[in-house]
């Protein structure tokens, strides 16, 4: 089978009498969650910090979002960016971009003070869920 084309399937049983008549048809599409991106980015742009991402494969269902995720000053933690990105965006999903401002990063919940690395990691979302997997962290952009 091949991720993103769809099959039908029938079936029909067969006992010491015969076989049966075949039941109804149902489509399938044969598809899974998408893997997250191969790599990210993040780089500085005057007041904001702009996040770029590789695209992901998407195993046969198209892409439904983006999770966005960011590095907390405690240099472990990882937060969701729920702010400034519209993860649904078709825009964010087709350019595979993000632009945080640096007010936004410098308060809670990332707390980032100047001189801080700004880490992202990217969870790929399709109509089977999320990747299983967060994409490598990425980075380039400080405080």
């Amino acid at each position: 089978m091949t991720a993103g084309v769809t099959y039908q399937f029938k079936i029909e049983s067969r006992n010491s009498y015969g076989y049966s008549p075949y039941s109804n048809s149902i489509t399938l599409l044969c598809a899974y969650v998408p893997d997250p991106p191969a790599s990210v980015s993040t780089q500085n742009s005057a007041d904001k910090v702009i996040i770029t991402w590789s695209s992901p494969v998407t195993n046969g269902s198209p892409i439904t979002a983006f999770k966005i995720f960011i590095r907390q000053t405690d240099q472990t933690t990882y937060i969701q960016e729920l702010i400034e990105c519209d993860v649904i965006s078709s825009i964010v999903i087709s350019s595979r971009t993000c632009s945080v401002s640096l007010t936004t990063l410098k308060a809670a919940p990332y707390s980032l003070v100047k001189g801080d690395s700004v880490y992202a990691k990217i969870i790929s979302v399709n109509a089977y869920g999320d990747s299983a997997t967060y994409s490598v962290a990425g980075f380039g952009a400080v405080i």
